[in-house]
């Protein structure tokens, strides 16, 4: 598989409409880019050990507080990592966690679930997800 780079024109090939943007900024791994690396660890064992949500989600906001990211960012690592959300989490084994994201401005927005169209017009999504266009 192809890497994708700052410059390409990507695509995100698993949607029904799968867009094309410009990556601008990209992250290789975000773990090395915390001030804090200790907040993962402890935003790990609050996943791991069941609590509820309301638990999870303090666990999120001290996260995003200590981990010396900004706040995009933070909220990046979480959003695709599953921890916002409402159902018990599995510890991960396949593939491990996505730390590697690539800032994307869209000339032509991709589809989302069940929508026409995302509604941003850029935003951090994980590598793997984005395909070069040929």
């Amino acid at each position: 598989m192809k890497t994708v780079q700052i410059g390409d024109l990507v695509k995100l090939f698993r949607r029904k409409r799968p867009g094309m943007g410009l990556i601008t900024v990209e992250i290789k791994d975000i773990v090395k880019e915390m001030k804090n690396p200790e907040a993962l660890c402890s935003l790990y064992k609050t996943r791991e050990n069941g609590h509820t949500f309301q638990q999870r989600n303090a666990g999120c906001d001290t996260f995003i507080e200590e981990c010396g990211l900004p706040t995009e960012m933070a909220e990046t690592f979480l959003r695709y990592n599953s921890f916002h959300s409402y159902r018990p989490q599995k510890p991960l084994t396949k593939g491990g966690p996505k730390v590697s994201f690539a800032y994307v401005r869209w000339f032509k927005q991709p589809s989302e679930y069940e929508k026409i169209s995302i509604r941003h017009n850029s935003g951090w999504y994980p590598v793997e997800w984005l395909k070069k266009l040929e």
